[in-house]
């Protein structure tokens, strides 16, 4: 009986230790979803925001319901909203016009000791462009997450990016 519970807790911890905590995304959406178990300053300047990887499917549904809010074009009485899903928080701010309004979303990331934002949503464009935006983040999300994996060498100087299983 304890070598079946030793056993069970050695698989744990030695499949717990090869898991990758964290998901990459490309900002500009050319480069395929990478993970790596910790975020660097230097991987954040290269245009990468992280969010967890288990957040993948949760991010994507408040970006459906982010672009459905986009394409109604509909008013709103609330002037800002704010969110948390897992270590993200969305800011959504409210800009009223005669014909509907539009938004300001920043999404920041919250990865100890660094803490990232990126504005998704501007203001300032119409909403037909910001759903646009939108839409093309959710392919990248939905066609990126069913591809191969691909990871960050851990111990490369150079963060050099290797398809999983090679």
């Amino acid at each position: 009986m304890k070598t079946l519970v030793l056993s069970s807790l050695f698989a744990f911890t030695v499949f717990q230790s090869f898991g990758q905590k964290w998901a990459l995304l490309d900002r500009n959406r050319k480069l395929p979803i990478l993970y790596t178990d910790s975020v660097t300053a230097e991987q954040l300047s290269k245009g990468f925001f992280p969010i967890e990887k288990t957040c993948i499917d949760s991010f994507t549904t408040a970006l459906e319901s982010i672009y459905e809010r986009l394409e109604k074009n509909t008013k709103s009485k609330l002037d800002n909203i704010t969110y948390p899903i897992c270590t993200l928080m969305f800011e959504m701010n409210i800009t009223h016009f005669a014909y509907g309004d539009r938004y300001n979303i920043i999404i920041t990331s919250n990865t100890s000791p660094i803490q990232t934002k990126w504005r998704i949503v501007k203001d300032s464009e119409p909403n037909r462009v910001n759903a646009n935006r939108v839409e093309l983040l959710i392919k990248y999300l939905k066609n990126n997450k069913e591809t191969d994996i691909y990871r960050i060498k851990k111990g490369s100087r150079k963060n050099e990016i290797y398809k999983s299983g090679t």
